[in-house]
């Protein structure tokens, strides 16, 4: 393994965590429930933990972090400002139905 800064340990670390969750959890879930859906859910659920990583819940260790695009300066959470776990939301299947009211942990 490649020598890591205290952030980047922390964020791959949290990457980890994410998917081991997520796969227990899509492991416990109803064996009756289609196996299309059961792969959407587990997509979603990492896409949004990782997003709540982004928004800053991912401990103190990491922080908020902020994404900005090098050729235009944009920030990807600013103007208008936005928390991605709630966004990103919209635009999955079957995550619509997600509340808005903080981290989904």
């Amino acid at each position: 393994m490649e020598d890591r800064n205290s952030l980047q340990a922390a964020f791959l670390a949290a990457m980890g965590d994410i998917q081991e969750v997520c796969v227990q959890t899509s492991l416990c879930q109803a064996r009756e429930v289609p196996l299309e859906e059961r792969f959407y859910d587990l997509a979603g659920e990492v896409i949004l933990r990782v997003m709540e990583v982004l928004d800053g819940y991912g401990g103190p260790e990491i922080g908020r972090l902020c994404i900005v695009c090098p050729e235009t300066g944009s920030s990807l959470k600013e103007s208008p400002k936005i928390e991605l776990h709630d966004a990103v939301c919209d635009y999955l299947r079957g995550m619509e139905q997600r509340t808005k009211t903080g981290p989904h942990r």
